[in-house]
């Protein structure tokens, strides 16, 4: 009698499950056809970045994860998630050239 009394909870993959996996497959083939679609542009060099950049990157994604970490020990919950979001705007209303970038000036 224990099977009837306990609400029914679908074992296994799903339609909506695989319709979503479909979904997300054919989008990423239609993005990928319009960006080699266009003949002027070359992904290699648009995706390769110099060793500065890369460790920029690097430390960037060390830095958000450790405040994410901490958000998630020290805040409340659902806070964890906005962290990293508020650093991106923070980074980019103090330092809009980024955190190792140089500072240049235009001369008019």
């Amino acid at each position: 009698m224990t099977a009837t009394t306990e609400p029914h909870r679908p074992v296994g993959v799903t339609i909506l499950v695989v319709l979503l996996w479909i979904q997300a497959v054919l989008q990423v083939i239609g993005g990928a056809v319009l960006i080699f679609a266009r003949n002027d542009v070359d992904i290699l060099n648009q995706t390769s970045l110099s060793s500065g950049e890369m460790m920029a990157v690097g430390i960037g994604g060390i830095i958000i994860g450790v405040l994410e970490s901490m958000a998630g020990f020290y805040l409340p919950q659902g806070w964890k998630d906005v962290v990293p979001y508020i650093v991106l705007l923070l980074v980019l209303l103090l330092k809009p050239e980024g955190l190792f970038g140089l500072k240049l000036r235009k001369k008019v």
